[in-house]
């Protein structure tokens, strides 16, 4: 059990050679009695992988020729080495060849077309560093806004944050004495006058005094 938890806690490196070539090599090395044994390697924890190569991109090249051109086939070894040592006269065969003229049409074409996207791109080069500064300037300004939001929402959270028990509690005390003592100082002034003009300003008085005194109990009783 300690071993395991040892293997668990502290995983051997293990490292798998992916290259079609140094696994072949590997294998050829592995050579006696013990290339028939099963291997059951753990699984393995780090793996050395090679970035995948991106392919070529694709060309519409031209067909091989099967066969040599005629003004080839009817020449001997010894013209056909004279031509190689002549580079003028290997030019001027060269161009002959279908399969050549066809290369150098594609090739044109393709220089062709790189001169219209570089001569495009460099006429709006212009714009191009306009647009890119109008998007660092917006860039700017959208994090300092980011910035001011997060300074408002917590002003926000701050605003919104109900006060604490302590607080509401000490201000309805404060409340209820006050609604007391103006009860109080009523029913003093009061000697033989109207009793519904005495009970209109005192009995709502006293009611909010009742009132706040439960909300006062309520609160310390939530927070025992």
């Amino acid at each position: 059990r300690e071993v395991v938890t040892h293997l668990q806690l502290n995983p051997p490196d293990i490292i798998d050679v992916v290259d079609p070539g140094l696994a072949k090599m590997q294998s050829n090395l592995r050579t006696g009695p013990m290339n028939n044994i099963t291997n059951n390697n753990p699984p393995a924890y780090n793996t050395c992988t090679t970035p995948p190569t991106p392919p070529p991109p694709v060309v519409n090249m031209p067909s091989i020729p099967s066969q040599f051109p005629d003004e080839l086939e009817v020449k001997t070894r010894d013209e056909l080495h004279e031509i190689l040592n002549n580079e003028l006269e290997f030019l001027k065969l060269l161009q002959s060849i279908p399969v050549h003229q066809e290369i150098q049409l594609q090739r044109d074409s393709i220089l062709d077309e790189n001169a219209k996207i570089s001569t495009s791109v460099l006429e709006r080069s212009e714009e191009y560093t306009l647009l890119h500064g109008r998007v660092t300037d917006l860039k700017e300004s959208l994090s300092t806004k980011l910035q001011q939001f997060s300074e408002w929402q917590q002003q926000q959270d701050e605003f919104l944050k109900p006060p604490a028990s302590s607080i509401v509690i000490k201000e309805l005390n404060r409340v209820r004495k006050e609604a007391y003592r103006k009860s109080e100082q009523i029913a003093a002034d009061w000697t033989d006058g109207n009793i519904e003009e005495f009970c209109k300003e005192f009995i709502p008085l006293r009611h909010t005094m009742h009132r706040r005194a439960a909300k006062v109990e309520r609160l310390k009783f939530q927070h025992q």
